[in-house]
């Protein structure tokens, strides 16, 4: 496929999902965005697939939405907010969660130096995650005049309780992986550069399971976090676009990106 910016290949009965746009941090937009709901969906009607391990190229996860884009539709259009970005984005990662936590694979995130805004929701849905040590779980919805969207709201707040999300929410702190793994939002740590080769030997691990009682399990599992999430999802979804049309997400936009020569 010409500029691809998610692969997918197959290692036996796991399949390995890779986020493949570094320069833009492997952030979601009208390119990447399709292109992982596409992958999920094939591994998710692929009987013979047990487990998807979820990776990010060069050293970072996801960095959510793509903010550079964001930044370019405002300055061609002056006059107007970047509402229908976000309302695009957020319907592709919306997508994507709604597979991840639906498909009878059980995933795992291999997480390098960052998950923030989508990426977060990614390591929120999957059924496991490895994180390198020095990694970091980062909302960033605020610092950005956004709102929360891709069901963090909802599944953050089932994960850590309401003090800790609203800590994580509201002054948007980023959350070390030594620290997400003490609150259970990672299950296993390794050095830099390691996470994948850690996921994809559990990935083969899990995969030796009986497939039907590994889907059942998932199944089973899910039933009690993704009550009211879709809900949640949608007002999400309208939230954040209308957050992207408001000044203030001009401004920090222009703080973020006017005064610097990025491209």
């Amino acid at each position: 496929m010409a500029n691809a910016k998610v692969h997918l290949e197959r290692r036996g009965a796991v399949a390995l999902v890779t986020l493949d746009n570094p320069r833009d941090f492997n952030a979601m937009d009208q390119d990447m965005g399709p292109q992982f709901v596409d992958a999920l969906g094939a591994v998710s009607a692929d009987g013979s697939l047990r487990v998807a391990v979820i990776t990010g190229a060069g050293g970072v996860f996801c960095a959510g939405g793509n903010l550079k884009r964001a930044w370019r539709h405002l300055q061609q259009h002056p006059h107007e907010g970047a509402g229908e970005v976000f309302w695009s984005y957020t319907g592709h990662v919306h997508q994507a969660v709604h597979t991840m936590l639906n498909m009878p694979q059980a995933t795992i995130c291999a997480v390098e130096g960052a998950a923030s805004g989508a990426g977060l929701a990614w390591v929120l849905c999957s059924d496991l995650t490895v994180c390198a040590n020095d990694a970091k779980l980062v909302a960033g919805f605020l610092g950005v005049g956004l709102t929360p969207a891709a069901g963090v709201t909802h599944l953050l707040t089932k994960a850590v309780g309401l003090p800790l999300a609203s800590e994580m929410l509201l002054l948007n702190q980023g959350i070390p992986a030594r620290r997400a793994a003490e609150l259970g939002l990672v299950n296993h740590l390794t050095e830099p550069g390691r996470t994948l080769e850690h996921a994809l030997a559990l990935a083969h691990e899990l995969a030796q399971n009986s497939g039907q009682a590994l889907v059942a399990t998932k199944k089973l599992m899910n039933k009690g976090r993704v009550r009211g999430l879709y809900n949640q999802m949608a007002r999400e979804r309208k939230s954040t676009a209308a957050a992207a049309e408001n000044p203030d997400f001009r401004r920090l936009m222009h703080s973020f990106f006017g005064n610097k020569n990025r491209p």
